[in-house]
């Protein structure tokens, strides 16, 4: 089930990416995010090592290693990160193969929502205090909306008709999306002892009014 689940999902990919004119590359996206992760972390030493947890295509890791950073991306499909060079561990996100307080930042970006039910976010979060050093920080992206956000964006994109109905299966069908309003990430944040700190979007992000930045910090 898993390796059926896998093929869809790059099938899917394969058919819909770069289909149009407001996709993630071409809203230049990766590197509005790297601009906010940039701002937000303030000093990153070229010695620090930053996680990019649930990678995805790699564009967050790409731009990172374009300036040098020591980057190493995690997801469990590796098909999605083919034109990426920098390291890449395909990894269960809720058990994550890392020695404790090994990395310096962490980003997590439009990636907890597919985790599942609060539960399980709830074990990340746990993996990534774990493998963060003591004072550092943790970049987090989510949206905080209703489900039928996806297929409201979707209905008004100007992407072929056949490649609405494959993104409506993938989206619906495929994967099920967990939101959460912001008191609840705030309550998941302090039982795990985490400081946070939600930061202002930068509003050429086409759903900033959809989605919630936060910078966590690991108590001393």
């Amino acid at each position: 089930m898993y390796k059926i689940k896998n093929y869809i999902i790059k099938l899917i990919w394969k058919l819909t990416s770069n289909t149009s004119k407001h996709g993630f590359r071409e809203l230049n996206i990766p590197n509005i995010i790297i601009d906010e992760v940039l701002k937000e972390f303030g000093k990153i030493e070229k010695d620090d090592l930053i996680l990019d947890a649930g990678c995805g295509g790699g564009f967050l890791c790409n731009s990172l290693a374009k300036l040098s950073y020591k980057v190493v991306g995690i997801d469990y499909v590796l098909k999605f990160n083919k034109n990426y060079n920098g390291s890449f561990i395909i990894c269960d996100i809720k058990h994550l193969p890392f020695k404790s307080s090994i990395f310096d930042k962490i980003i997590c970006y439009s990636v907890l929502q597919y985790i599942g039910p609060k539960e399980n976010i709830l074990k990340v979060l746990k993996e990534f205090y774990r493998i963060l050093k003591s004072g550092k920080k943790i970049f987090i992206g989510e949206i905080v909306t209703q489900k039928g956000y996806f297929n409201d964006h979707l209905i008004s994109s100007d992407i072929p008709i056949i490649r609405k109905i494959l993104l409506f299966f993938y989206l619906n069908i495929v994967y099920q999306y967990y939101f959460y309003p912001r008191d609840e990430w705030i309550s998941m944040f302090n039982e795990l002892n985490f400081k946070y700190h939600f930061v202002q979007q930068d509003t050429r992000m086409p759903y900033h009014k959809n989605m919630v930045h936060c910078l966590l910090e690991k108590n001393e």
